[in-house]
């Protein structure tokens, strides 16, 4: 925060697909909006809307979950809590 702050230009780049999704770089970019630092975003590829189109099931609408909770019992509570859900979900 101290570089942007003092003008430095910082890019933020992930191996895991989209920065910010499902990703702890979302507290970046919180860190910086509540700074009144600028933000650009910029498109790149992205595994989970790629996959929605090419899987043959309804895209529209859609409800993207991100990550399951690693313990099974939170994981059995989620997925109960989202059973009814009638749009086609994407986990990660």
């Amino acid at each position: 925060m101290e570089r942007l702050q003092n003008g430095e230009d910082i890019a933020q780049v992930s191996d895991a697909g989209m920065p910010s999704i499902s990703d702890p770089g979302k507290e970046l970019v919180k860190a910086c909006v509540e700074a009144d630092l600028p933000v650009v975003a910029l498109p790149g590829a992205n595994a989970a809307l790629t996959a929605l189109v090419a899987s043959g099931l309804v895209p529209q609408p859609f409800y993207f979950y991100g990550f399951l909770d690693r313990k099974q019992q939170a994981q059995q509570a989620e997925l109960t809590a989202l059973k009814e859900r009638e749009e086609t979900m994407i986990f990660l």
